[in-house]
């Protein structure tokens, strides 16, 4: 194999390592978010979804890509700043 077959098979151990560190720290700290705010939620970890539930909405948030989708408006969007905005506006 050539040299850039070669680097890039070096290099995949350390992206996949660096992903999967990515995914655990996101869904800890979307957890550690919803407990201390006492907020609802199910985790499904095979996928990295959480399905959170507030008085008159469940979100759908993906903390993988940081995608969430509220199911009664279907408002979609990414990023947890902008979930915490939407839930804080919509409590």
């Amino acid at each position: 194999m050539g040299d850039m077959g070669d680097y890039w098979n070096d290099l995949k151990p350390h992206l996949k390592e660096k992903r999967k560190n990515h995914v655990s720290t996101s869904i800890s700290n979307a957890e550690n978010f919803f407990n201390k705010r006492f907020i609802e939620y199910k985790l499904f970890e095979d996928t990295g979804q959480f399905q959170v539930n507030l008085p008159n909405e469940i979100i759908d948030y993906w903390a993988t890509t940081g995608t969430w989708i509220a199911r009664k408006t279907k408002k979609r969007s990414k990023g947890f700043r902008s979930l915490m905005r939407y839930m804080e506006e919509n409590k």
